[in-house]
Parts: C-alpha cells; sequence; structure tokens
C-alpha cells in the first residue's frame, strides 16, 4: 500500500512529466503539485481525476494503489459508472452496460480510452458500433 502522494509522484515521473509540466496541465501552480506529493496537501477528488486524465490511468486502480480502495468491493458496473461519472460523453453507456452485462469489460475499456484523449474521429466511428450491436441484439429476440 503506497502513500497517494509517493503514489501519484511515482506515476508523474514514469509518465515523463515534470511538476510543472503536470501543474500546467492541471492548471494549477507547480507548488500545489509538489504539496500533494509530499503529503502537506491532500489530493482532492478533482485533482486525482483530472491527474487521472492527464496521464491515462484508472482513478479506481490509484485509490486501490494507494490502498484507499479494497480490490472486492467494487464490482466491474460499479467501477464504470464511478468513470463514466467523470465525463458527460458516457450518456447512455451506464445502459447499455446494463442491458448487455456480457459486455461491461468492453464498455469500461472504451470509457478509458475516451479519456485517454482518443481521436475525435475514431470516437465518433466508435459510436456507432454499440448502437449496431443494440440493433443485432434486439432483432435476436
Amino acid at each position: 500500500m503506497a502513500d497517494m502522494g509517493e503514489l501519484l509522484q511515482k506515476l508523474r515521473q514514469e509518465k515523463g512529466f515534470t511538476q510543472a509540466e503536470l501543474a500546467e496541465q492541471l492548471d494549477i501552480t507547480q507548488q500545489h503539485v509538489s504539496a500533494v506529493e509530499r503529503g502537506v496537501r491532500p489530493a482532492s477528488w478533482d485533482y486525482i481525476v483530472a491527474f487521472a486524465n492527464v496521464v491515462g490511468a484508472n482513478v479506481l486502480n490509484l485509490l486501490r494503489q494507494a490502498g484507499l480502495l479494497e480490490p472486492t468491493t467494487v464490482s466491474l458496473e460499479q467501477e464504470i459508472a464511478a468513470l463514466l461519472a467523470t465525463n458527460p460523453a458516457f450518456e447512455g453507456l451506464i445502459e447499455f452496460a446494463r442491458e448487455h452485462p456480457e459486455q461491461l469489460r468492453e464498455v469500461l475499456d472504451y470509457a478509458h480510452w475516451i479519456t485517454r484523449g482518443a481521436p475525435e474521429e475514431e470516437v465518433e466511428e466508435s459510436r456507432a458500433a454499440p448502437k449496431s450491436r443494440r440493433r443485432s441484439t434486439e432483432a435476436d429476440t
């Protein structure tokens, strides 16, 4: 179990960001980043979500690695709901996931792909896929 600040620092360094570069991406000061990493200032939920988006990390995995969330306490559906709640572009995916529980992992992977900054044209193309799957599923019934 790692301290959240230490974990964020390690991940920032692994991704090749300086504190100043990360601060610019998060629209905060370098001193704020430093204070979070040293444990002087707690990482807020907004900070953790924004950090995860910048470095391409999974928020719930960060919480698990910091020992703030037990691995077995969150179902895949809850993980999807938490991730999707961070981005209004995911409207409708929770309902799709509930209608198609066999595709929960695919929905989660899609949501993570979007949060990592997928190219807009690829996002638009991919949005058609769940609709076509939904149509084929409805036709099967």
